[in-house]
């Protein structure tokens, strides 16, 4: 199924690629797998875009308590709210709620843990890769006011000991980010890559003492 057919609304400036599916696809079935058939998702979709994978995961899942969905650009929600209406019944509807912060204001104000994390997050660096003359997409594609090691720290101190993460990276972007951040946290949390898609990879991050 590809993005064209499923007719999810998406801004002219950044179009979601495929990986948004295929992320949403491998993070139900892990879902299913790991957790007992009665486990209740309390699901984040971080760097969520106009919704696209938090709101194909809730599709594809039937035990969602809720699912929060936390945008750093306003502009998204728009597009969100007509997803919602489109892709989610009113009784999943009511179990969503969407954030427009960035990481830092977001864990500041709010406590709550997830048992999922899902993301697509901006997949390059300032510096390593050509900026765009487009701010919007800019901040779509690179991590700009905050850094990845700002991510993986916000994900570990979300993530319920319960619960699982998984994430799109490039390897080349990532890898020893990832590296430099478990060599710096007690080792009682691992990430490690669980499959590739072609150049993008998806990674699971789990605490290892529950």
């Amino acid at each position: 199924m590809s993005l064209n057919n499923l007719k999810y609304y998406q801004p002219e400036f950044y179009k979601f690629s495929e990986d948004s599916l295929l992320l949403a696809e491998e993070s139900s079935k892990l879902v299913k797998e790991i957790f007992p058939e009665d486990f209740s998702i309390k699901g984040l979709d971080l760097c969520s875009g106009c919704g696209v994978v938090g709101i194909e995961t809730m599709v594809q899942l039937e035990n969602v308590s809720f699912f929060h969905f936390l945008e750093l650009q306003s502009l998204f929600e728009p597009f969100f709210q007509k997803n919602v209406f489109s892709f989610l019944s009113q009784y999943q509807r009511d179990k969503v709620k969407f954030f427009n912060a960035n990481l830092d204001s977001f864990s500041g104000s709010s406590k709550m843990k997830y048992n999922l994390i899902i993301s697509n997050p901006p997949y390059f660096k300032k510096g390593k890769n050509r900026l765009g003359s487009d701010k919007r997409r800019n901040l779509c594609r690179f991590f700009s006011e905050l850094d990845f090691s700002n991510f993986l720290n916000f994900i570990y101190f979300t993530l319920d000991r319960e619960g699982i993460v998984l994430f799109l990276g490039r390897d080349g972007e990532v890898y020893n980010d990832i590296k430099m951040f478990l060599e710096k946290k007690p080792k009682d949390f691992e990430i490690f890559k669980y499959k590739s898609f072609g150049i993008t990879s998806l990674f699971m991050g789990r605490f290892l003492n529950k």
